[in-house]
């Protein structure tokens, strides 16, 4: 006796004996399915083909089935026959949360369904399914989880349109919300202020119960990818953002396998390649001489972006040591007179250190030497009717000079040296001796002590 299922291009043909089914072959467009020498009833050989269908392997629209033996005088449709027993093709069937993930961070998971379709199904977050409503079949399901970090399980059952029942299906997932803590970035250098050759730098990252992290120089972390942390070594090589000296930042975030995201973390370091610049060092106030008895001068020093500097009174900067910037220092120079220098070296916080500056003065504390004054070439008196007389002066080392008849200088100015003075006026209206005091200066300022030489007024007036 023969059976044959037809439906369109698909043709399955089952040949039987009275007493058994000894082979079932089932033909389509693209694919042959043979069972040979099954002892079984025509009610399993229903469910297996209903179970090919349901797994994809036979896509069919329509059935039936035609008896071409007298037991079989009428069509019926193949579904009316699987419907007698349909146990066994819930042994396919299982449900998975969230496609299998093994975590979530969210309450709300989708749950579907592996296996035949079905009409209807119950889920329950406790194994407690009879008391739980039978819900419409659907592929994926949104269902909610039970609050609470932790391990969750989701129990189901499925139903065909017949009433059968699956036993419980279940599965389970990790339910975790919280994100990592203690999320960390740090620039692994001792310093404020980076001066490196190259913008490498080392840069450490770290958070409890991350997975991942994410770096980069700019908060928005645009074009970058999540990275696996390490377990030990969380030190990593980093570039830093190229550009002009100035601050510079590193941002990152932490992920755990839940993918639950730290907020973002970062560090600051400055970037600072040049050194001190726009260098001034000023002596005196710019004097050209420094004429101070304890030879001692005050020395201006400016330069921008410094943080320490060195002074020194020669080149090699010998005993010379880092002191704190200042605008101002005292120096005190050796006792012999001539040109003295200082120098002053600059460095900024990260320790770029500048090139020298210097600025020079002359040490002159030594009024002119070897002066004297000499009225008429030494002559003793003079009868000069307008008391007028002619003075020799000199001096080692003179720029000006100071001549009065008045010992304390009264209304008399600094004039520039001469070596012979014509019609020095004497004063007095009466015949007498008569002396005239002079002082002479160098250019440095250094004034000598007061010369003075007398003559005597004879021109017969009493």
């Amino acid at each position: 006796m023969r059976l044959t299922i037809s439906v369109n291009t698909c043709c399955i043909d089952i040949t039987f004996n009275q007493r058994l089914f000894y082979s079932v072959l089932v033909n389509n467009d693209t694919n042959t399915y043979q069972l040979k020498e099954f002892a079984i009833s025509l009610r399993y050989i229903c469910v297996i083909l209903r179970n090919l269908i349901a797994m994809g392997s036979l896509k069919l629209k329509k059935l039936s089935i035609k008896a071409l033996a007298p037991l079989f005088a009428s069509i019926i449709t193949l579904s009316s026959v699987i419907a007698q027993d349909n146990s066994d093709a819930f042994k396919y069937s299982r449900i998975k949360i969230d496609a299998g993930n093994t975590y979530t961070n969210s309450l709300e998971v989708t749950v579907s369904v592996v296996g035949p379709e079905f009409e209807s199904i119950v889920l329950s977050n406790t194994d407690e399914l009879p008391k739980r409503k039978w819900i419409d079949f659907d592929r994926k399901i949104t269902w909610l989880l039970t609050p609470g970090d932790g391990k969750k399980v989701v129990y189901a059952k499925i139903k065909d349109r017949d009433g059968n029942e699956s036993e419980v299906l279940m599965d389970e997932i990790i339910l975790d919300s919280t994100p990592p803590s203690n999320p960390s970035v740090k620039f692994l250098y001792d310093k404020e202020f980076y001066s490196g050759d190259s913008l490498g730098i080392k840069v450490e990252v770290s958070a409890v119960d991350a997975e991942y992290f994410i770096i980069s120089n700019a908060k928005t972390f645009h074009a970058k990818r999540w990275r696996r942390i390490g377990e030990e070594n969380n030190t990593i090589d980093w570039q830093l953002e190229a550009g002009d000296d100035g601050p510079r930042y590193v941002y990152a975030k932490f992920m755990d396998k839940a993918k639950n995201e730290t907020e973002t973390v970062f560090d600051m370091i400055v970037l600072d390649r040049l050194p001190p610049f726009d260098g001034k060092v000023q002596i005196d106030g710019g004097q050209r001489f420094a004429t101070a008895k304890n030879r001692q001068s005050n020395v201006f020093i400016f330069a921008r972006e410094a943080d320490s500097m060195k002074v020194s009174l020669n080149e090699s900067f010998d005993e010379a040591k880092w002191e704190v910037y200042s605008t101002s220092k005292t120096v005190t120079f050796s006792d012999e007179d001539g040109i003295k220098s200082v120098y002053v070296v600059f460095k900024d916080k990260a320790g770029n250190m500048s090139k020298p500056y210097r600025d020079d003065i002359i040490s002159d504390t030594t009024p002119p030497r070897n002066c004297s004054i000499e009225i008429n070439n030494g002559d003793k008196k003079t009868k000069d009717i307008s008391k007028y007389v002619t003075l020799q002066l000199k001096a080692e080392g003179v720029s000006f000079m100071k001549i009065s008849n008045d010992p304390s200088f009264n209304g008399a100015r600094w004039k520039n040296y001469v070596p012979k003075l014509e019609k020095w006026q004497l004063d007095g209206e009466r015949d007498g001796r008569r002396t005239v005091y002079v002082q002479f200066r160098d250019a440095a300022g250094n004034v000598s002590e007061t010369y003075k030489e007398s003559i005597k007024l004879e021109r017969g007036v009493r």
